[in-house]
């Protein structure tokens, strides 16, 4: 899943990555307890929201006052914490797809007005 994700989430404007990013991290602290079954804990989730965070104000600072490089490395680690969110889910409800469909990254998810994209996870 993360070779197909990863381009495609790179292509987000970071309000957009934020957005999705935050309802994943909603829906990992509910199924908590399955995470934590498979290697997640409740620490990785709250250092991902803190990451999350830490971006967000970045972004509301007047422009002369960002930082590009600290911007992309808080984008990437937003983007693996987020897709190994994902991934996890993808493992441990694979059986079970109204478990796993709240953790979808999917183009028609990301781009809602493209209606013919296919889901990536």
């Amino acid at each position: 899943m993360e070779s197909q994700v990863k381009p495609l989430i790179a292509k987000l404007s970071s309000q957009q990555l934020l957005s999705i990013c935050n309802e994943k991290m909603i829906s990992a602290a509910r199924d908590l307890a399955d995470f934590t079954k498979h290697g997640i804990h409740a620490d990785f989730i709250v250092a991902l929201a803190y990451k999350c965070e830490n971006l967000e104000k970045i972004l509301g600072e007047p422009f002369s006052g960002q930082n590009p490089k600290e911007i992309r490395d808080l984008e990437e680690d937003i983007i693996q914490g987020l897709t190994k969110i994902c991934e996890t889910a993808k493992k441990i409800w694979k059986h079970v797809p109204q478990k796993y469909q709240p953790y979808m990254l999917s183009p028609k998810a990301i781009y809602p007005r493209n209606n013919n994209a296919a889901n990536v996870a």
